[in-house]
């Protein structure tokens, strides 16, 4: 019996698009955000209307889920899936940081910044790929 389902997130040219497109996305939202705005330190989660003791209580279990989140997804992924992942949770799950100084909110920005340009420069790769082998996914992720 032939395995025809491919693993791994990116399985067809709908999903290479999507990535690109998404990952554009956050690209330029978090370059503007790093450039424009190097100084502006802004709370990572805010969960201040529901109450000062929920609050950390809910930010730790955010930011856990998160974690298992990213996780979960490069254990999902394959080869360049892979890379993509961890330059797109990079900046993220640093964020909890930026609470300590100014000073490390600011390189965190940065870091979120190119950690998703990367993102976008490996899903620009995976949708060439996909582009040139006419919407089949190739043999090496």
């Amino acid at each position: 019996m032939k395995e025809t389902a491919q693993r791994g997130l990116i399985q067809n040219m709908g999903s290479a698009i999507y990535a690109l497109c998404f990952t554009g996305l956050v690209a330029g939202v978090s370059l503007v955000d790093a450039l424009l705005r190097p100084t502006q330190k802004r709370d990572w989660v805010d969960f201040r209307i529901i109450g000062p003791r929920l609050d950390p209580a809910l930010s730790v279990y955010f930011y856990l889920c998160l974690v298992g989140s990213a996780v979960a997804l490069y254990r999902w992924g394959r080869g360049k899936e892979r890379a993509l992942i961890a330059a797109v949770f990079a900046g993220i799950l640093l964020s909890p940081a930026q609470e300590f100084s100014p000073s490390a909110a600011i390189a965190i920005n940065y870091v979120h910044a190119v950690g998703d340009a990367v993102a976008f420069l490996i899903s620009m790769n995976i949708f060439l790929k996909f582009r040139a082998t006419k919407g089949h996914p190739s043999a090496d992720g």
